[in-house]
Protein backbone atom coordinates (compact mmCIF):
# COMPACT_ATOMS: atom_id res chain seq x y z
CA UNK A 1 0.00 0.00 0.00
CA UNK A 2 1.39 3.38 -0.95
CA UNK A 3 2.22 6.01 1.65
CA UNK A 4 -0.44 8.39 0.31
CA UNK A 5 -3.09 5.67 0.35
CA UNK A 6 -2.23 4.83 3.97
CA UNK A 7 -2.61 8.49 4.96
CA UNK A 8 -5.94 8.80 3.13
CA UNK A 9 -7.21 5.61 4.76
CA UNK A 10 -6.19 6.87 8.18
CA UNK A 11 -8.01 10.18 7.61
CA UNK A 12 -11.11 8.38 6.37
CA UNK A 13 -11.13 6.03 9.38
CA UNK A 14 -10.86 8.98 11.79
CA UNK A 15 -13.73 10.80 10.09
CA UNK A 16 -15.73 7.59 9.90
CA UNK A 17 -15.24 6.97 13.62
CA UNK A 18 -16.31 10.50 14.50
CA UNK A 19 -19.39 10.24 12.27
CA UNK A 20 -20.27 6.83 13.74
CA UNK A 21 -19.87 8.30 17.21
CA UNK A 22 -22.35 11.11 16.47
CA UNK A 23 -24.85 8.69 14.89
CA UNK A 24 -24.65 6.45 17.97
CA UNK A 25 -25.32 9.43 20.22
CA UNK A 26 -28.33 10.53 18.18
CA UNK A 27 -29.94 7.14 18.76
CA UNK A 28 -28.60 6.50 22.27
CA UNK A 29 -29.59 9.78 23.94
CA UNK A 30 -33.37 9.41 23.45
CA UNK A 31 -33.16 5.84 24.75
CA UNK A 32 -31.18 6.98 27.83
CA UNK A 33 -28.25 4.66 27.01
CA UNK A 34 -25.39 7.06 26.46
CA UNK A 35 -22.77 6.51 29.12
CA UNK A 36 -19.15 6.49 28.01
CA UNK A 37 -19.04 2.74 28.48
CA UNK A 38 -22.21 2.08 26.50
CA UNK A 39 -21.15 4.24 23.57
CA UNK A 40 -17.61 2.80 23.49
CA UNK A 41 -19.02 -0.74 23.54
CA UNK A 42 -21.37 -0.02 20.63
CA UNK A 43 -18.41 1.40 18.69
CA UNK A 44 -16.30 -1.66 19.48
CA UNK A 45 -13.54 0.24 21.27
CA UNK A 46 -12.44 0.79 24.85
CA UNK A 47 -13.46 3.94 26.69
CA UNK A 48 -9.82 5.06 26.66
CA UNK A 49 -9.50 4.56 22.89
CA UNK A 50 -12.72 6.47 22.34
CA UNK A 51 -11.47 9.34 24.51
CA UNK A 52 -8.14 9.40 22.66
CA UNK A 53 -9.89 9.59 19.31
CA UNK A 54 -12.12 12.41 20.54
CA UNK A 55 -9.11 14.24 21.93
CA UNK A 56 -7.57 14.20 18.45
CA UNK A 57 -10.65 16.14 17.32
CA UNK A 58 -10.22 18.54 20.28
CA UNK A 59 -13.57 17.60 21.78
CA UNK A 60 -14.56 15.75 24.93
CA UNK A 61 -17.28 13.15 25.34
CA UNK A 62 -19.38 15.59 27.38
CA UNK A 63 -19.00 18.39 24.81
CA UNK A 64 -20.12 16.12 22.01
CA UNK A 65 -23.04 14.77 24.05
CA UNK A 66 -24.15 18.34 24.76
CA UNK A 67 -23.92 19.30 21.08
CA UNK A 68 -26.08 16.35 20.12
CA UNK A 69 -28.50 17.07 22.98
CA UNK A 70 -28.86 20.65 21.74
CA UNK A 71 -29.53 19.53 18.16
CA UNK A 72 -32.09 17.02 19.37
CA UNK A 73 -33.72 19.58 21.66
CA UNK A 74 -34.05 22.15 18.87
CA UNK A 75 -35.65 19.58 16.59
CA UNK A 76 -38.06 18.43 19.30
CA UNK A 77 -38.97 22.01 20.24
CA UNK A 78 -39.65 22.86 16.61
CA UNK A 79 -41.90 19.80 16.33
CA UNK A 80 -44.14 21.59 18.88
CA UNK A 81 -46.29 18.56 19.64
CA UNK A 82 -44.17 17.39 22.59
CA UNK A 83 -44.37 18.65 26.14
CA UNK A 84 -41.29 20.15 27.75
CA UNK A 85 -41.11 17.17 30.12
CA UNK A 86 -41.12 14.78 27.14
CA UNK A 87 -38.39 16.77 25.39
CA UNK A 88 -36.29 16.84 28.56
CA UNK A 89 -36.52 13.06 28.81
CA UNK A 90 -35.76 12.53 25.12
CA UNK A 91 -32.56 14.58 25.36
CA UNK A 92 -31.35 12.75 28.45
CA UNK A 93 -32.54 14.84 31.38
CA UNK A 94 -34.36 13.46 34.39
CA UNK A 95 -36.36 16.62 34.95
CA UNK A 96 -37.61 19.64 33.08
CA UNK A 97 -35.84 22.20 35.27
CA UNK A 98 -32.38 20.74 34.61
CA UNK A 99 -33.10 20.61 30.90
CA UNK A 100 -34.31 24.23 30.88
CA UNK A 101 -31.12 25.40 32.62
CA UNK A 102 -28.95 23.43 30.19
CA UNK A 103 -30.84 24.84 27.20
CA UNK A 104 -30.35 28.40 28.44
CA UNK A 105 -26.64 27.66 28.99
CA UNK A 106 -26.28 26.27 25.44
CA UNK A 107 -28.23 28.96 23.59
CA UNK A 108 -28.34 31.99 25.87
CA UNK A 109 -32.15 31.93 25.58
CA UNK A 110 -34.88 30.35 27.62
CA UNK A 111 -36.99 27.83 25.75
CA UNK A 112 -39.83 30.34 25.58
CA UNK A 113 -37.51 32.99 24.13
CA UNK A 114 -36.17 30.47 21.63
CA UNK A 115 -39.68 29.48 20.53
CA UNK A 116 -40.72 33.10 20.09
CA UNK A 117 -37.65 33.84 17.96
CA UNK A 118 -38.45 30.81 15.80
CA UNK A 119 -42.02 31.94 15.18
CA UNK A 120 -40.94 35.36 13.85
Amino acid sequence: MSFLLKILLKIWLRRHFFQQFRVKLFSAIPSQTFSREEIATTLGVSVRTMQRKLKRKNITFIQLVQKVQLLLAINYIKAADLSLAEIASLVGYQDQASFSRAFKHWTGDTITQFKSKQSV
